[in-house]
């Protein structure tokens, strides 16, 4: 009997959402023999209160230790960072997903040609500045 599983993952802020259902290939199987959706939920502060959502079915998993969670600032910090280095004006109107992007984007690349090519728009000046900051 062959399982297809399937895992969404979505972070929200304070707790990241995963949701798993599993669906049976063999069509011959029975309702009850399939697994339910399930929701699994993981808090990104310890003190986030989980009991609301054990209560209406999640799993709750418990906070994620520092080592796990995520590269990206939180948009404070982040935002902070692009008043520093001058790049309030280029992101106004971009959504926080394009910010975490350019941060990413900055921490990562392998040289100031790499992402200068994807953000030909930003002086190549600041984006320098934000990786300097941003490694």
């Amino acid at each position: 009997m062959k399982f297809i599983i399937i895992l969404i993952s979505i972070s929200l802020g304070c707790f990241n959402y995963s949701f798993a259902k599993a669906k049976n290939s063999n069509s011959k199987a029975s309702e009850s023999e399939r697994k339910p959706n399930q929701v699994n939920v993981n808090t990104f502060d310890k003190d986030y209160p989980t009991k609301e959502l054990e209560k209406n079915g999640y799993n709750v998993n418990g906070s994620i230790d520092a080592g796990q969670r995520s590269e990206v600032l939180s948009g404070k910090l982040r935002d902070e960072l692009f008043v520093k280095v001058g790049l309030t004006q280029v992101v106004t109107g971009w959504d926080e997903l394009q910010k975490d992007l350019l941060f990413l984007r900055a921490k990562h690349a392998k040289n100031l040609q790499e992402l200068h090519a994807k953000y030909p728009q930003i002086n190549s000046s600041t984006l320098s500045e934000l990786m300097k900051y941003a490694k």
